[in-house]
């Protein structure tokens, strides 16, 4: 539940203003009069920038002068302007003794704000009930927000006794008034059939209504709905559509979605990287489904190069999250990589580590020449080829899981087993010449 901000408070006002249409010259000499309702309409043509520069200090200035001489809807303004920080110092303390007192005075703005505060135990303990009484007068004035709110509240049982049909009532009092969330909960309660009989075609009128006001999740929603055909011919064309809309506005499971039919090529040309570049977007928002499918694209080299680490890092952050089929494929990756020799065995890599063991050996050849000094040498090479494998076995463990240091290990062993057969080789050589 969220709080309304100090501009949308103020519309009205302003709007009452604009059919009188003062001059700027004559609103500020009424404001300056003392007009309460003059000081409040300046206040908000500052807020809002509009006809004057946008100035909060200079909006806070006029709207606590009105506040000052009791007009409720100046002191629900200035409690927003606490609350948000506008003009003023954040100060829950002071945005809620405002808004009380203009919910004190009838204003139903103000009744919903201060249950808001309640419901969430914001700058106030929480109180469930409390809140459901204010939501309640603020509904009887017909506010769609606290209509919406108090519907909540019934269906979840929260403050109240748990009532579908109340819900449903109060749902469609807000939808009735365009109210868009309402509209996408009512559409619920048809899908369901909770406090109303079951109707497809009744859910879905209510969600397109909510998602052609622009709601995110309303859109997707209808994107499903077109996806998986629930009432409707089936359409990924329209499905992608919807999906996108909402994916556009940062809706992580639209954005999976629509991934998916990048990947799929459904209702759109496939393209591996556009479905990456999506997974990636609801992934970095915690999405564990795009979070597994971005770790598949890893693992396949699709639309990115092939990466088992990061496939692993991206599994393992949806398997945290209880997703099943992320912690199938990361233990799948694990068994199919155990034993492997990463691609840098034959490289830099595997030279760097045979130089680090020769520089050992050649340390040690000096103080021993028979088989007992090159199982000594071998020792040392494997103590020190060890020290290394602890620094790369532990940067596999924070970014691929352990398998990444079986690699490691199975990589520093192999220019241990060459060095030893060099080594023996030339010591036994070296022993021949000498004996001779």
């Amino acid at each position: 539940m969220s709080l309304l901000l100090a501009t949308a408070v103020l519309i009205c006002t302003l709007a009452a203003w604009a059919q009188e249409q003062p001059s700027l010259e004559e609103l500020i000499q009424r404001a300056e009069q003392g007009d309460a309702d003059a000081q409040l309409a300046l206040g908000g043509m500052y807020l809002n920038g509009l006809g004057v520069q946008q100035d909060d200090e200079a909006a806070f200035r006029w709207i606590r002068l009105s506040a000052g001489q009791g007009d409720a809807g100046a002191q629900h303004a200035l409690g927003g302007m606490y609350l948000n920080g506008l003009g003023v110092q954040q100060d829950d303390e002071a945005a809620f003794w405002w808004i009380r007192l203009s919910a004190g005075q009838g204003d139903a703005g103000a009744q919903y704000n201060l249950g808001v505060m309640y419901a969430n135990g914001g700058g106030v303990p929480r109180d469930d009930a409390e809140a459901v009484r204010l939501f309640r007068l603020s509904a009887k004035q017909g506010y769609a927000e606290a209509q919406n709110n108090l519907g909540v509240m019934y269906r979840a049982g929260i403050g109240v006794p748990r009532d579908n049909t109340e819900a449903v009532r109060l749902y469609r009092l807000a939808a009735e008034q365009g109210h868009a969330q309402a509209q996408t909960n009512l559409s619920r309660m048809y899908h369901d059939g909770q406090g109303v009989a079951q109707d497809d075609t009744k859910a879905l009128q209510w969600l397109r209504l909510a998602a052609e006001q622009g709601l995110s999740y309303a859109q997707y929603n209808l994107g499903v709905v077109y996806h998986d055909g629930l009432g409707v011919a089936q359409d990924d064309a329209e499905a992608v559509r919807w999906f996108r809309l909402s994916a556009e506005q940062g809706d992580a499971e639209a954005q999976n979605n629509l991934g998916a039919m990048y990947r799929n090529g459904q209702g759109v040309p496939q393209d591996d990287a556009e479905a990456v570049r999506l997974y990636r977007l609801a992934a970095e928002q915690g999405d564990a489904e795009a979070q597994n499918n971005l770790g598949v694209m890893y693992a396949n080299g699709q639309g990115v190069p092939q990466d088992d680490a990061e496939a692993a890092r991206w599994y393992r952050l949806a398997a945290e999250q209880g997703n099943a089929e992320a912690k199938q494929n990361h233990s799948v990756l694990q068994e199919n990589s155990q034993g492997v020799l990463p691609d840098f065995a034959s490289g830099a890599f595997f030279i760097g580590a045979l130089f680090l063991t020769w520089l050992v050996s050649r340390g040690l050849l000096a103080l021993t020449k028979n088989w007992i000094g090159g199982l000594l040498r071998l020792a040392s090479v494997h103590a020190a080829s060890l020290a290394l494998v602890s620094l790369v076995g532990g940067m596999g463990m924070a970014d691929g899981g352990p398998f990444v240091a079986k690699q490691a290990l199975s990589t520093y062993f192999l220019p241990q087993i060459v060095w030893l057969a060099i080594d023996s080789w030339r010591l036994q050589k070296r022993e021949r010449r000498e004996t001779y």
